[in-house]
């Protein structure tokens, strides 16, 4: 199989352990206990129950923590501020920045899929709508493990909480491939004729913690682009790590759910945590 393409490694903004079971860990110090759970933003709109360790760390946990507060996103007010951020200003546009044959290729890639083209809109929201677009033609919901944990812990009346807010993530969005859209689409567009293989491919390894797989065709790929890497990933893992630090100073329990790509490797959360001094357990 193909490593994945850049688009989709947003879909998980994974140390290999042999025969996990789930991409759930168990963090403990001095007595006290906190989970950090994988997640992947969208599933199969038939996707059956997830892995039970999620819900075991649901279930022990006081409180719930999102990479952000989801239900803000689809507020009246972010969707403005996010409108009015989402395209070029002045001349620039997709058609000055990239060369003529890659965007004949992105041009025609959104045409022969049906997916409204403007070349005024910054690549971070183009990719975005392309990855929406496709789920929804290959069967996908954009309801993922983290949306599923955010309706349920409203539902059971949990805490919640966020490590982020929207306007730190909208930045992140705004800025993603600025400055490099030829390569930025020549290297998305590359796998997306296997879009639904490769995220049947990328949910499975998310749901059984096989993180060989997820750092081979996803974490490794996306170094390509360093300052989105760097950007998206790094800096967001060192930016939560004195929060969860914080949260591990009291009795209460969290269940911390983060994209399954922020959790491993050298640069990981859970390295870094490991680094610290924390006894992680996979569940």
């Amino acid at each position: 199989m193909k490593k994945l393409s850049l688009l989709l490694t947003a879909m998980l903004s994974f140390s290999s352990v042999v025969n996990a079971k789930s991409s759930v860990w168990k963090i403990e110090k001095d007595g006290n206990v906190a989970y950090l759970g994988g997640t992947v933003h969208i599933l199969k709109n038939s996707e059956p129950a997830l892995p039970g360790e999620y819900k075991q760390a649901y279930k022990d946990a006081e409180k719930v923590i999102f990479e952000v507060p989801i239900d803000k996103l689809a507020a009246p007010e972010f969707q403005s501020k996010m409108m009015t951020q989402a395209f070029y200003s002045g001349e620039k546009s997709l058609k000055t920045v990239m060369s003529p044959d890659v965007y004949k290729r992105l041009k025609d890639f959104c045409t022969k899929e049906g997916i409204p083209f403007n070349d005024k809109v910054k690549p971070g929201f183009l990719s975005s709508m392309i990855l929406v677009m496709m789920a929804q033609k290959h069967g996908f919901s954009m309801e993922g493990i983290d949306s599923r944990y955010f309706e349920q812990a409203k539902k059971d009346g949990k805490q919640i909480g966020a490590l982020e807010t929207v306007d730190l993530q909208l930045s992140y969005i705004t800025s993603m491939g600025v400055g490099n859209e030829n390569n930025f689409f020549k290297y998305s567009l590359k796998d997306m004729s296997d879009f639904e293989t490769a995220m049947n491919s990328m949910i499975t390894a998310v749901k059984k913690g096989d993180t060989q797989f997820l750092t081979e065709k996803v974490l490794e790929p996306s170094k390509a682009f360093p300052s989105i890497y760097d950007k998206l990933v790094v800096e967001r893992n060192k930016n939560w790590i004195p929060q969860i630090e914080s949260m591990m100073k009291t009795k209460e329990k969290e269940f911390i759910m983060v994209g399954a790509l922020h959790l491993v490797g050298e640069q990981g959360v859970l390295k870094m945590l490991r680094d610290k001094g924390y006894k992680i357990k996979q569940l």
